[in-house]
């Protein structure tokens, strides 16, 4: 700082020249959980044609919960999304028939996970680099 109380020539030619630099870079994506289930949900409302918001944010917050834990069950993906199993249970299979979920059964539990045509799609939509 100088005498008058102005930041120094040399700090503000500085940063100055690093603004420039990077001024032609893209801002920073947020990567909030809710920032991420709000792209999912535009995306997936977008592929599924449903414009319905809170269908789009059921679909988000399963797609979400699957990006987190792998495996999950129909009370899982429920809990996570705040619906009932069955409920979780006919969104997921909406997933399924768009292939973005695969289903296994072991004996009476049915579990689900993301397909990995469905990891490909879902990434850059959450990162929110999909062109």
């Amino acid at each position: 700082m100088t005498d008058a109380g102005l930041p120094s020539s040399s700090s503000v030619l500085e940063q100055f020249a690093q603004r420039i630099a990077t001024r032609d870079e893209t801002p920073p994506i947020l990567v909030t959980p809710e920032a991420i289930q709000e792209r999912l949900g535009a995306a997936l409302g977008a592929r599924l044609g449903t414009k319905d918001p809170r269908r789009r944010r059921t679909l988000a917050r399963i797609a979400y919960a699957l990006m987190a834990e792998r495996w999950q069950t129909n009370v899982q993906l429920g809990a996570a999304a705040g619906l009932t199993a069955q409920a979780a249970q006919r969104v997921a299979d909406a997933l399924v028939r768009e292939g973005l979920l695969e289903v296994y059964r072991d004996k009476n539990t049915r579990v689900q996970c993301l397909s990995r045509a469905g990891e490909d799609w879902l990434l850059p939509h959450a990162q929110g680099t999909a062109v």
